[in-house]
Parts: structure tokens; C-alpha cells; sequence
């Protein structure tokens, strides 16, 4: 049974409620000694999300619910901290944790500029939007490199995360059959890539076109949630599959359903160790194209370049 979408009225009342009790819970605040909220940009049972300005700063506040929301804010202050020592290069950074209240399940962050990256990115073209995704994976290869190891890769837990995913609401036959033939890819794939070296890092996580903004040259990561450790190529996969989903080239060929405009200037940075070009990650790139098949099906536009996208992996 679908559940309904909350009606406008609906989200007008959460968005009123959450905003005063934020006021509340700021104003008493001893090192606030000024702030005002904005528009609510999420309002939901897990967390709120509200532009703001505190002190004079332009920040964002996040209230997190889901979960051990203290540990949750503890890390993220954590890792915003270290990022903020660590990026030593102004084109390259993350918003900042400007305060943290763990014990509200409360943070306030800097407000990153500019546009959202993947919308740089579909706004370019010609050699701009091949050097914003190069600069996308340099920003990626930075932050991997301040902590990582070497491992093995095992293929048997994304092979389950993949069956797991439910498909009830794909009726059409021709995509359902399509799914089939992508999950009969991966699985042809798991001998080949069982053990494989594999690169894991202390990462984004979910660094993708939207977690991610672009102002005068510089990049800066935002929704970093903590310390995140998993295989480099898993972020690349992400990143790739989602921009190809969001704004696919209509230039050129492509390698594992991704546009070389887009696969190749990725590589040229040196974010993923060469051995696994052809290993992780179209493994990884056809897990990727499989959830977000599943998670987008129900918006038409997204459905449509998914499904190209998938259509041409399948033709590697």
C-alpha cells in the first residue's frame, strides 16, 4: 500500500513547528549571541535542514533524529574538523563545522557557495565541462589520499545489496527483463573481480552532483556525515553513474554506460589505482545503475536515462 505525500498545509506546519523549536533550543545558546533562520530546505521525521545566519555567518543547521543523533553530530564535527586542516588547497575544500550541539542532535554549518556541482557541470561544455570533471575527481582524490589502505575485494555482499533491492513498482515487462540482464551481467562478473586488489579509503561516502558545490573555481564537499571508509571506486561509480543519469553527454562514445566525456577526464586524475579500471569498477558502476534504476523509476525523465545508461553498459 503507498503511503500518501504529506499535503502543502501538511509541510507548512512541520516547517513552523521545527523552526520554533530550533528558536527555542538556539536562543538558549550561550555562544549565539545572534541568529535568524531561513527557508527550511528538508523538513522530515529523520532531520531539518534550515538556512540560517549566525553571529553574521551564512550557515546551515542541521537537526538529526534518526539514530544516535549526538554520535552523529560528534563525528561530523570530527571530520568537517579535519577536513578543514587537512585541505590545503583553496580549490579544493568542505563546508566547515561552525558550532555543534551533540547533546540536541544539532549542527550549524558554514553555507557553501555557488551552484550545485552537477549543475556546473550540465550548464559546460566542450573542454570547461571536461576540466569541471576532472577537477570533480581531483577533489575526490584529495580527500582519499589522507587516509587509506590496501584489501581484497568481495563482491558477495554488493551481489546481496543488489538482489535486495525491492522492484515491486517496475510492472513494465521490457524492464524488468532489462534488470534481469543487468543483474545476470554483475553476476557474470563476481569470479573475475573475487579478491581483486582493491583501494579503500576514510571518504565522502555519497559524493555525488548534488553533495557537492562549485563557486569561482573552487569545489567544496557538503552532507559529509563522518568518517566514511568503503572502496575508492565505489564513490567513482557513484559519482559517474548519477552525473550520467542527471546530465548525460551527447558527445562521443562511452565505457560501462558512461560518457567518455565524463569516464575518461575522471580517470586522468589519478583518483582510482589503474587495476581496477576493469575490475571494481564496472562491477561497481553496474551495482550503481541498478539501485538507481530502481530508486528513480517512478520520475520519467530519470527512468529514461537510466535505462540508456543501462542499455549501453550492457553493450561493453
Amino acid at each position: 500500500m503507498r503511503l500518501e505525500k504529506p499535503s502543502w498545509v501538511d509541510k507548512l506546519v512541520a516547517e513552523e513547528t521545527a523552526r520554533q523549536e530550533l528558536t527555542a533550543v538556539l536562543n538558549a545558546k550561550g555562544d549565539v549571541q545572534h541568529f535568524t533562520l531561513g527557508d527550511a530546505l528538508k523538513c522530515s521525521q529523520k532531520s531539518w535542514v534550515f538556512r540560517a545566519k549566525i553571529n553574521g555567518e551564512d550557515a546551515v543547521i542541521k537537526r538529526f533524529f534518526d539514530g544516535d543523533a549526538p554520535q552523529t553530530i560528534r563525528r561530523l564535527k570530527d571530520e568537517l574538523d579535519f577536513l578543514e586542516r587537512s585541505f590545503d588547497d583553496i580549490r579544493y575544500q568542505a563546508n566547515r563545522c561552525l558550532y555543534a550541539w551533540p547533546q540536541d542532535g544539532i549542527a550549524a554549518l558554514s553555507f557553501a557557495p555557488g551552484n550545485r556541482l552537477g549543475d556546473q557541470i550540465a550548464q559546460a561544455s566542450g573542454e570547461e565541462r571536461r576540466q569541471l570533471v576532472k577537477q570533480s575527481a581531483e577533489w575526490l582524490r584529495r580527500y582519499c589520499s589522507f587516509r587509506q589502505r590496501d584489501s581484497r575485494f568481495g563482491p558477495a555482499f554488493w551481489v546481496k545489496k543488489v538482489t535486495s533491492v525491492k522492484t515491486d513498482r517496475i510492472a513494465s515487462p521490457q524492464d524488468r527483463l532489462l534488470l534481469d540482464r543487468l543483474l545476470a551481467s554483475i553476476r557474470g562478473q563476481v569470479e573475475g573481480v573475487r579478491g581483486v586488489p582493491v583501494v579503500q579509503a576514510a571518504t565522502h561516502g555519497d559524493f555525488v552532483g548534488i553533495n557537492a558545490h562549485y563557486h569561482q573555481g573552487t569545489i567544496y564537499g557538503v552532507d559529509i556525515q563522518g568518517e566514511s571508509w568503503l572502496a575508492v571506486a565505489k564513490d567513482v561509480a557513484r559519482f559517474l553513474v548519477w552525473l550520467q543519469i542527471h546530465a548525460p553527454s551527447p558527445v562521443g562514445g562511452h565505457r560501462y554506460g558512461i560518457s567518455l566525456e565524463f569516464i575518461d577526464p575522471f580517470l586522468e586524475s589519478g583518483v582510482l589505482n589503474v587495476n581496477e579500471y576493469e575490475t571494481t569498477l564496472p562491477f561497481l558502476i553496474g551495482e550503481q545503475l541498478y539501485g538507481r534504476f530502481v530508486e528513480g523509476y517512478e520520475h520519467e525523465d530519470l527512468r529514461d536515462k537510466t535505462r540508456a545508461a543501462i542499455e549501453m553498459y550492457l553493450e561493453r
